[in-house]
């Protein structure tokens, strides 16, 4: 089971076209995915201007299953992580899940805090895959080649008044891109996250 934890790694997928593609590059049935309830709401509200990648979004919607409900037990250990992410990590860590989903820099800097502050909880986050969207991506150019995914992060670049990732806009320029330059500038991404976030075993 992999866990979604965080909607704007939703929402960016879904800008670029590339959601549905997610459970086959992530080796994953999609009724193997869970997210919050909120996330149609949370998520839908800032697609609503962007026709396409709403549907792209809702078709996505209709193939996951909603995240069960955590025990309250393993939320304590979360505390300093807001609502939605105590859920889900307590639901990573409590049952069958496997693997998550964040791109919330933010929450993996708490989590290596609180990694030191309780020391039984790292053995139990090494044991999963914690991901975040710059491997995803390196996941998909891998999978699906330069081209198609330059292709769609040129379509989302390209969507009135919608602002790129920074990372994005760094790794898949206008003119000139590489999968060389792609995968440098990623994978830099990743080893800055690293230094950020040590106590959480990152996911390529």
């Amino acid at each position: 089971m992999l866990i979604l934890a965080d909607s704007d790694v939703v929402r960016k997928l879904a800008f670029c076209e590339l959601l549905l593609e997610l459970h086959q590059v992530m080796v994953v049935p999609p009724d193997q995915m869970r997210v919050l309830p909120a996330l149609k709401f949370q998520v839908a509200r800032k697609l609503e201007a962007y026709p396409s990648a709403l549907a792209h979004f809702q078709q996505f919607l209709s193939k996951v299953k909603a995240a069960p409900v955590a025990n309250p037990e393993w939320a304590e250990f979360f505390s300093e992580l807001d609502v939605g992410e105590q859920q889900l990590f307590s639901v990573l860590c409590q049952g069958d899940a496997q693997e998550i989903i964040t791109g919330d820099k933010r929450c993996l800097e708490t989590l290596s805090g609180i990694c030191t502050t309780h020391g039984g909880l790292k053995p139990i986050l090494d044991s999963k895959k914690v991901w975040c969207f710059e491997a995803i991506i390196l996941r998909l150019l891998n999978n699906r080649g330069f081209s198609i995914v330059n292709a769609r992060m040129q379509r989302w670049r390209g969507l009135q008044n919608c602002q790129i990732d920074a990372v994005i806009d760094r790794a898949f320029p206008l003119s000139n891109g590489s999968i060389g330059h792609a995968t440098s500038v990623l994978q830099s991404y990743l080893s800055q996250l690293r230094t950020r976030a040590p106590m959480v075993l990152l996911s390529v």
